[in-house]
């Protein structure tokens, strides 16, 4: 299994019993349903301490849906993709979680999708795990990735597909985006979702408006009015905010929250705020979840930065967990990998 900022974040959430953990790789034991057998080498997401977030803990139970911190896991079996043979479980387990939370941003109709247009999306925070695979799905879907990150960063982001970068640090940043993308900017994925980068991506929405996606599980950690704004229980609620607290000219311009648990099938309530689950959204995540198989087979994917945790092991699971969470902003760019068994968790 692998861990990052959003592992951390999701602690805070949690309540006795849960078990923490959202990505995850290894070899299937049984499947009830026959799509897998036992052996098959997959990886996904976990919910993690996002469990405790399930409104409906009859369906929790029914699944049995928990965290990767564990030797053996259960979860959906359409929920999940082949890993293969080629593939390390310690490169796997770093791409899951991060993966299904782009793609859920991206809020497709459809799947298969081609951007055929080659509309600029601006991704903040690109620098993060989160923001690296966006920017790596959206260059992929056909997407003109404009990447907003550090100096330090930059070689990375650009390595993930964006297409051009900007100095999160440059007083001119707004105006250089608005250039870049001609006034036309109708879609920002916030991988940071704090006050400052949820200001930036407002303010170079172009003439006709459009949607900003941010993240909960980030925003927890983001500070400032960012965790005021989270507890808004409407997302209409923190368009109004934003207008009134920080002066920005909100008109045509949504702002979309998204929890991963809506991809499940689950009811959550997350800091009073409710998520509904979206039939779709589920649909199309399954497809995905194919595709994502196909490209990581064909060595289309580009793994995200990771380390090998210094304590491995259940036995040393709350050292490898401070050591995850003393890492800091370093460790929002990459993934700290640790090995539950001595070939992976069991599924």
């Amino acid at each position: 299994m692998s861990m990052g900022s959003c592992d951390i974040n999701a602690l805070k959430l949690m309540k006795k019993g849960s078990v923490p953990g959202m990505d995850m790789a290894g070899t299937v034991m049984k499947c009830s349903t026959g799509m897998w057998k036992e052996g098959d080498r997959v990886c996904g997401m976990l919910l993690g301490g996002l469990s405790s977030t399930i409104v409906d803990k009859k369906m929790l139970d029914r699944y049995g849906m928990q965290g990767s911190c564990a030797t053996y896991c259960r979860t959906q079996c359409d929920m999940i993709c082949k890993v293969p043979e080629t593939m390390p479980f310690e490169e796997a387990c770093c791409m899951p979680c991060c993966m299904m939370m782009s793609f859920q941003a991206f809020n497709l109709k459809t799947w298969p999708y081609s951007n055929k247009s080659h509309e600029p999306i601006l991704v903040l925070g690109a620098g993060t795990s989160l923001g690296l695979m966006t920017c790596q799905l959206g260059s992929m879907m056909g997407y003109k990735i404009m990447a907003v990150c550090e100096m330090t960063e930059m070689a990375d982001v650009m390595s993930f597909g964006a297409e051009k970068t900007f100095d999160c640090n440059d007083p001119q940043i707004v105006e250089k985006i608005m250039k870049a993308t001609q006034n036309a900017l109708t879609m920002a994925m916030d991988c940071s979702s704090t006050d400052s980068s949820l200001a930036i991506a407002a303010k170079c929405m172009g003439s006709s408006g459009g949607t900003i996606c941010c993240f909960p599980l980030m925003m927890m950690s983001a500070g400032g009015k960012t965790e005021e704004l989270m507890t808004m229980d409407d997302d209409s609620k923190m368009e109004t905010m934003m207008e009134k607290t920080m002066g920005i000219n909100m008109h045509n311009i949504k702002i979309v929250r998204k929890l991963p648990t809506t991809m499940f099938g689950f009811d959550a309530e997350m800091m009073g705020c409710m998520f509904k689950p979206m039939p779709d959204e589920t649909k199309h995540a399954h497809a995905f979840l194919k595709t994502f198989s196909t490209w990581m087979a064909e060595g289309k994917m580009k793994v995200l930065p990771s380390q090998m945790a210094q304590n491995q092991g259940m036995k040393n699971l709350i050292l490898c967990m401070e050591e995850c969470k003393s890492g800091g902003s370093k460790m929002m760019c990459k993934r700290l990998v640790c090995a539950m068994g001595e070939t992976g968790p069991s599924v």
